[in-house]
């Protein structure tokens, strides 16, 4: 099987990387992810002077602000998971989201930040061999899904496993 690369583009430069530090990316990626939809700045702001705040309180109070729009977002994108498996264009199955993130099919991608599945997928056939324990050449297959589906301008969500709208570790809505 081919070797893929895509947590080796993320490492590249980067001594000592490992699948947990494509997942670290990835959950402040999932965070940015879920921002960007917004297209006008958060309306309310934190009161007071923030001088007069440590750091925490200051990330404490941001956070009460945008996580209900946070929230929001993860509802719609859970509705669109939804709606795309009824239509046809929804998938669950690991193997089946790598191969079409292989392809660019992509649209939008939700993993679950706290489940590892490792294997190997060879992009050219779209083959998938997943294994309860890392093996030898083996990479974190969740993080793949995500790094594949971020390469190509998908948007790509990171939740607790509890969160998900499946049992499975990846639920995807497709292009096509």
């Amino acid at each position: 099987m081919g070797t893929p690369t895509y947590q080796s583009t993320y490492c590249k430069g980067r001594v000592g990387c490992r699948a947990s530090d494509v997942r670290q990316s990835l959950r402040a990626t999932s965070w940015l992810s879920g921002a960007t939809e917004w297209h006008t700045p958060v309306e309310e702001n934190i009161a007071g002077n923030p001088d007069d705040a440590r750091p925490e309180q200051l990330s404490r109070r941001a956070w009460d602000l945008i996580e209900p729009k946070l929230k929001q977002s993860q509802r719609r994108t859970i509705d669109a998971y939804h709606q795309a498996v009824a239509q046809g264009n929804g998938a669950d199955r690991l193997e089946d989201v790598l191969w079409a993130g292989s392809q660019g099919r992509i649209a939008a991608l939700m993993v679950a930040r706290d489940t590892e599945q490792w294997g190997r997928f060879d992009p050219n056939v779209g083959n998938a061999e997943l294994h309860g324990q890392p093996k030898p050449g083996d990479h974190e297959l969740v993080n793949l899904a995500a790094t594949m589906a971020l390469q190509q301008s998908a948007d790509v969500f990171a939740w607790p496993s509890s969160e998900m709208p499946t049992c499975e570790p990846v639920a995807a809505v497709l292009r096509y």
